[in-house]
């Protein structure tokens, strides 16, 4: 219910920040948001404030905040919402990069790469997507070697302990 809810401000925020042409601004303020809101402590503390005190907060975190910054900060804060802040702020840099026609990658390999491994894989992906990839490079030496991709629902096994496993299955439905 929760990430239903974040993600609808982050829309409405994402949506403000495409009308007023600021999106960057609105990326600066969102991840601000984030930042104050990822611990619980913080999102207690600020919750047991009266508003003066929690736009004085705002102000001094976020002093390059817009007043229709403000005003989304304090809708979330007065709907009790501020625990949502770094879902919002998830969300909203995801809906960035959406629009900029970026897309996120997870790859995984069984080692580290190199720099030049890393940057042939994202160049493969982009050229097989149409898109600017920003990727993230995770190492599980479970894998034995090649790499599983994930872009956004879409998955692509190429490890060797997939291909061991699809062999076994394989050889296993041999009479």
């Amino acid at each position: 219910m929760s990430s239903i809810a974040a993600g609808r401000y982050a829309q409405a925020a994402f949506d403000v920040a495409l009308g007023e042409g600021n999106v960057d601004a609105w990326l600066a303020a969102i991840d601000e948001l984030g930042a104050l809101t990822s611990e619980k402590r913080f999102v207690r503390a600020l919750s047991q404030v009266d508003e003066a005190r929690f736009e004085a907060v705002v102000a001094a975190v976020f002093p390059q905040r817009s007043r229709t910054q403000m005003n989304f900060f304090r809708l979330l804060w007065q709907k009790r919402r501020l625990s949502l802040g770094p879902s919002i702020a998830r969300r909203f840099a995801g809906l960035v990069e959406a629009h900029r026609g970026i897309l996120r990658a997870e790859i995984t390999t069984a080692e580290v790469l190199d720099e030049d491994q890393e940057a042939r894989i994202v160049a493969q992906l982009s050229a097989q997507t149409g898109r600017h990839i920003r990727p993230e490079f995770l190492v599980n030496g479970t894998l034995l070697g090649g790499a599983i991709i994930q872009i956004g629902d879409r998955k692509i096994d190429g490890s060797m302990k997939a291909k061991f496993r699809d062999l076994r299955s394989e050889l296993s439905a041999v009479p």
